[in-house]
Formats: C-alpha cells, structure tokens, sequence
C-alpha cells in the first residue's frame, strides 16, 4: 500500500473536528452537504478496506511463513538418524480408485 498510512486516522479526526463544532446546538444538513458527508465516508470506507486487506494479506503470508517452518522442522526431525519419526507416503484422493477422472465421468 502506497498511500500515506495515516491517512484514514487524520480524515476521521478531521471530520469529528468538523461536527464537534455543531455539538453544542446541533446541525441541520441540505441535500448538498449530506452529499458531500456521504461521500466522504465512502471515501472513509474504501481507505480502511485497503488497510484491512493489506493487513490481511501480511497475516496470511505470516501464517503461511510459520507453516513453512513447522513443515520443515518435522521434515528435519524425520530427516533426523534415529528419529521415531516417519513420513506416510501420500494416499490417491478420497472417493477415488486412484486414476485421474475422464472427460466423461461427472
């Protein structure tokens, strides 16, 4: 993400900022400026969906990193002279006599 990271945070206070000022005796809106405070929080929106996307795509790649390193740990330790460990060698797929499907088959 190559936008400024606080941008989302400034906006918001900046907007509170804004109707904080009204607190007192209210505000009454036109047309135009519910517009203009719809808009704004589409805006608002949009910004904090790409900081949650970039924050998920770095927890997945983290998680992925882990699993990474759990696999290659156990492979290690199987790798290991004298280790009680052993790799089972992977079975044909479930429901399946172990050839690939044809074209045909549904």
């Amino acid at each position: 993400m190559k936008a400024n990271f606080y941008e989302l945070s400034d906006r918001l206070v900046a907007l509170r900022n804004r109707l904080a000022d009204f607190e007192p005796g209210g505000v009454t809106l036109g047309g135009d400026q519910v517009r203009r405070l719809c808009s704004e929080l589409k805006a608002l929106g949009s910004l904090a969906r790409q900081h949650e996307t970039e924050i998920s795509r770095h927890r997945w790649n983290e998680a992925g990193r882990a699993d990474q390193a759990a696999a290659a740990t156990v492979l290690a330790e199987a790798a290991r002279p004298g280790s009680n460990l052993r790799l089972l060698a992977p079975l044909a797929a479930p429901f399946s006599d172990g050839r690939p499907p044809s074209r045909g088959r549904r």
